[in-house]
């Protein structure tokens, strides 16, 4: 007969068992043995409870090993290793408000677990909490500075929030904790990789494969170093093989390609990763591969046998617009585009709509966007749809993004139209059998070639014309778009073969703006946003993506030319800063002659433009809705005609207003007229009080006469529809007289 004593040593001697069957991976065996313990055992069952629950959590069977652990909990309710198990069941449920609920309770009985504090950040990281998330990892490591979760976390977490050069550094450190996780050093390689270090991320990927050859995910990850490198063929073998050791690798890897819309096709062609990477770094103002990058675009987009590694990515016809490509270029580009879409649509089987003529008394105009929020287009576009003259035109609007709550804009939009239409969750196909539906006679894109756009939509061709307006500022260079409305400064005669759509040329600006925009005077101070207050405030407060090398260097002449000037420009990103920092270094302007504007709500940023003195204005992608907002705060705006639309935008402006003074046709006039206000405040102030004066006299800010103009030129593309005619480029002609 058993004695206690051999009692007692049986259950340690399971429990041990129990314990090697988890740690060797036979969890089956680990469930059965707990399960008998338990039924044959009753006494100190926290144990096999506690171990029964991670068998059954490791193989998947999370609901029923929650329960197990709830009850382990009642046994013993301040044991934190349970607890933590409750909250890692109700995370993998996807419960994960009641998992960070759970978590902050038992943080109050041990507030110094580091484990605790790192399970918080991944939580929070998962509701979309990033800075808290940042906060819990932090207070994890100053706990344990080795804790494996919070150092595999934060360095990517880092890097999501901008942070790529602190990234940077935790990577590095992580991995020299680390050195044996392969995790570490894959955290590494994407840092290096988030910085344009590619030939040390290479070797890390060497490192790493040398070791574990099949590893999936590293292999991907080498293919794209590889392609940034232009190691083309090499690239392709690494991420074809990635993709045969895990199907699921392009997910893991680059995990927002799982949220793209199901009509997106993300494509890996190395090429095409290579030139999508080198224009990421253009937009952080790394120039280091620019010229190079530039140059091989040129060329691709030159020789019709490499087109295809462009063309499968229609979002480059935009991010070719912030570049040094001449205008035969990126309509060549963008057709190349348009002839890919227009194949691909129909291979969706859609029988080609057929129109025909209406007869009713009023047009309906449909507005295809994905920005009826608060985005650029949106705002500028904002009093469109409820200033159409309803006698005239009904206005449907077909949103293709959207998100609660709704913001001003959307709800202005929606009040604005006759019929608003919520189509984000509708195929290509269903959106353009919708459109067909409600007998759009004319669809206006607002969206063009860029990032969110539904171009197949109007491949289908829905409506017997189709219109390209605002968002888009070059031609489509697609046959299923008739029209673009443009001006005679943006698109002079010379200039009409640029555009392969017919050209509808409003007699003043093409640009709406709205007029509600607040224009009361600023309460806060240059202080407050560290500007000088005795100094000559440059700034340009485009999107960094729009700086390049050329215009930078003669921003920083003017710099060294007027020695109390500073130039404010837009980005709170720390590595843009670093780079604009090291470039004005090298051409011989210290880092504290730039200062950075932070994002802020938008009519706190507009009413910001007050206390600069100059605006001076990008080159190949100039101001559009910036330059708009910077004149409507009184800011004069210093520009350089270019040849390509995007360069000519600002300066259609300024003709408009009767501003001729601020246009220049050379980076040597721009200099001298930048530093001639700088050094002539008289001149600037009667610069200033001229602007204020032409903004009420001139059309530019007169929004209900330029949508007349619209309307107008919807009303001539109709008729010629209607009378059988094919589209022509025309000129509308200026209502200013006929409106009361």
């Amino acid at each position: 007969m058993a004695t206690k004593e051999n009692t007692k040593i049986d259950r340690a001697e399971t429990n041990a068992r129990i314990l090697h069957f988890l740690q060797t991976a036979q969890y089956a065996e680990a469930e059965k043995l707990s399960a008998w313990l338990l039924s044959n055992d009753a006494e100190n069952a926290f144990e096999p409870n506690f171990y029964f629950g991670v068998a059954l959590q490791l193989q998947g069977k999370v609901e029923q090993a929650l329960a197990v652990f709830w009850t382990a909990s009642e046994l013993e309710p301040h044991n934190t290793n349970v607890q933590q198990a409750i909250a890692s069941c109700l995370d993998q449920l996807k419960r994960h408000e009641e998992a960070f609920e759970h978590l902050l309770t038992l943080l109050e009985l041990a507030p110094q677990d580091a484990l605790i504090n790192a399970n918080l950040g991944a939580i929070s990281e998962k509701l979309y909490k990033g800075k808290e998330a940042l906060s819990y990892y932090d207070t994890a490591l100053s706990l344990d500075p080795k804790n494996y979760i919070a150092l595999m976390n934060r360095g990517a977490l880092l890097s999501n929030l901008g942070r790529k050069i602190e990234a940077l550094a935790h990577c590095r450190n992580a991995y020299h904790i680390h050195p044996e996780s392969i995790g570490s050093l894959f955290n590494l390689v994407d840092a290096l990789l988030g910085m344009y270090h590619y030939d040390e991320a290479l070797a890390y990927c060497e490192v790493g494969l040398a070791s574990q050859p099949d590893h999936a995910n590293l292999l991907f990850k080498k293919g794209l170093v590889l392609s940034c490198l232009k190691q083309f063929t090499e690239a392709r073998h690494c991420l074809a093989s990635a993709q045969v050791l895990d199907p699921k690798v392009l997910e893991n890897v680059l995990p927002g390609i799982a949220k793209l819309d199901l009509n997106v096709e993300f494509n890996l062609n190395p090429e095409t990763l290579y030139f999508d990477a080198m224009y990421q770094g253009q937009t952080k103002c790394f120039w280091k591969y620019r010229s190079e990058f530039v140059k091989q675009l040129q060329k691709t987009i030159l020789s019709p046998g490499s087109l295809t590694q462009l063309v499968s990515n229609p979002e480059f016809g935009f991010q070719a617009l912030s570049l040094a490509i001449d205008g035969n270029s990126r309509l060549k580009l963008c057709q190349n585009i348009a002839e890919l879409v227009t194949d691909l649509t129909w291979l969706q089987g859609l029988p080609p709509f057929k129109h025909k003529k209406r007869d009713r008394e009023l047009i309906r105009i449909g507005y295809f966007s994905s920005d009826f929020r608060d985005h650029p287009t949106g705002l500028l576009s904002r009093q469109i749809f409820g200033l159409h003259d309803k006698e005239r035109v009904e206005v449907y609007a077909y949103s293709t993004f959207n998100h609660e709550p709704k913001d001003h804009v959307r709800l202005s939009v929606e009040a604005g139209c006759s019929q608003f239409r919520d189509v984000s969750t509708l195929s290509d196909r269903q959106i353009a059998e919708l459109m067909y539906e409600d007998e759009i006679d004319i669809l206006v894109d607002l969206n063009g070639y860029t990032a969110l756009a539904r171009t197949n939509v109007m491949a289908m061709r829905p409506a017997p014309i189709q219109v390209l307006y605002l968002a888009y500022l070059q031609s489509m260079g697609a046959d299923f778009i008739d029209y673009v409305i443009l001006d005679s400064a943006i698109c002079p005669i010379e200039h009409e073969h640029d555009w392969q759509e017919k050209v509808a040329k409003l007699p003043n600006s093409s640009y709406v703006y709205d007029t509600e925009t607040s224009r009361s005077s600023i309460a806060k101070t240059r202080k407050d946003f560290g500007l000088p207050e005795k100094g000559f405030v440059f700034c340009c407060l485009n999107n960094c993506y729009k700086i390049e090398p050329e215009i930078f260097t003669v921003w920083m002449d003017i710099l060294r030319a007027v020695p109390d000037s500073v130039l404010w420009l837009l980005t709170d990103n720390p590595f843009i800063i670093e780079n604009l920092q090291k470039e004005a270094y090298a051409r011989g302007v210290k880092k504290n002659r730039l200062i950075f504007a932070l994002s802020l709500p938008h009519a706190e940023h507009l009413l910001r433009y007050q206390l600069a003195d100059l605006f001076i204005d990008t080159f190949w992608y100039g101001a559009h809705t910036t330059a708009l907002d910077a004149l409507w705060q009184g800011l004069p705006v210093l520009c350089c005609m270019g040849e390509v639309p995007t360069a000519r935008v600002a300066p259609t402006f300024l003709k408009v207003l009767d501003m001729p003074e601020l246009i220049t046709y050379d980076f040597e006039q721009y200099v001298e007229k930048a530093i001639f206000y700088a050094e002539n405040r008289d001149a600037l102030k009667n610069l200033k009080e001229k602007l204020k004066e032409k903004i009420k006299t001139t059309p530019l800010f007169d929004t209900p006469l330029t949508i007349k103009h619209i309307e107008a030129a919807y009303q001539h593309m109709w008729q010629r529809y209607q009378d059988g005619l094919p589209p022509e480029t025309f000129d509308v002609p200026d209502l200013s007289q006929t409106i009361n």
